[in-house]
């Protein structure tokens, strides 16, 4: 339709489809409706890149991969949602897509590369399945609006939202994980709360360096080591309880938290390391 396809409106894929080709509907801004049937498990890059008029899309149960820039520029999204069947997200998926508020991203995901979401500034929420093995530098950038995330304990917050990491509010960190990585959450000086599930064991080293704006946070029974400064200039802070099954407070880990006025440490505690609450 190569004098109708910027004008039209709705489209319904036919079943038997198993595959959206790359760039099927590149720049049909007129389309604001598509239906895509189950049994497709592709959909390929820039198929649907520039339809600007797309304001909701329905993923089927089927659909594997979603190509790169697949959705970019569809700017009248408002919500997506990833199905459990995908794995994989590519490279400025849905980049560009300003009218995106939410989005979940099933267990099943193993990978979100890089700026998959780029320039989403619309997001506020965004959860992140727990089984994602790989998640691109950037894959947030731009999404300066986001102040809500659920994601894996094994990933970095300033890495994966670049210009988000210092304003976002809250974290919850996926159950099944056991470890907090070094300088996940350092800087997030917005970050208000965290909850830390109990099947993390370790808080590695810098973990929550430098959240000012964390007031409390709950370490789980299951926690048995602290790491070199962990919670270093956390002055919002105001108490913490160290839970029994902790043995070893790594160095400098709570030093410069100014504002704390009470600490209980169990008699489980081996090794509190030097400057461990100094400041």
């Amino acid at each position: 339709f190569p004098e109708a396809y910027k004008t039209i409106q709705s489209v319904v894929i036919q079943d038997g489809v198993t595959s959206i080709e790359d760039s099927e509907f590149r720049g049909c801004s007129g389309l604001t409706t598509v239906m895509i049937p189950k049994g497709v498990t592709s959909i390929g890059s820039l198929a649907f890149e520039g339809c600007n008029g797309l304001t909701s899309v329905v993923i089927p149960n089927s659909v594997t991969d979603i190509g790169y820039s697949a959705f970019e520029g569809c700017v009248g999204l408002t919500s997506v949602e990833i199905p459990d069947s995908v794995t994989d997200i590519g490279h400025s998926a849905f980049k560009g897509c300003i009218g995106l508020t939410s989005v979940r991203i099933s267990d099943n995901l193993k990978s979100i590369d890089i700026e998959a979401f780029g320039g989403c500034y619309g997001l506020t929420n965004v959860m992140i399945g727990k089984n994602v093995t790989s998640i691109s530098s950037h894959a947030f950038k731009g999404c300066s609006g986001v102040t809500s995330v659920t994601m894996p304990a094994c990933e970095r917050l300033s890495s994966i939202f670049p210009d988000a990491y210092e304003t976002i509010q809250s974290v919850v960190i996926q159950d099944g994980g056991v470890s907090i990585v070094h300088d996940a959450f350092e800087g997030c000086t917005g970050l208000t709360t965290v909850t830390i599930p109990n099947s993390v064991t370790s808080i590695e080293y810098g973990a929550f360096s430098k959240c000012s704006g964390l007031t409390n946070v709950t370490i789980p029974r299951s926690v048995t080591s602290i790491g070199n400064g962990a919670f270093g200039g956390c002055t919002g802070l105001t108490s913490v309880t160290i839970p029994n099954g902790v043995t070893s407070i790594g160095y400098g880990a709570f030093k410069g938290c100014t504002g704390l006025t009470s600490v209980v440490i169990p008699n489980n505690v081996t090794s509190i390391d030097s400057y461990a609450f100094s400041g």
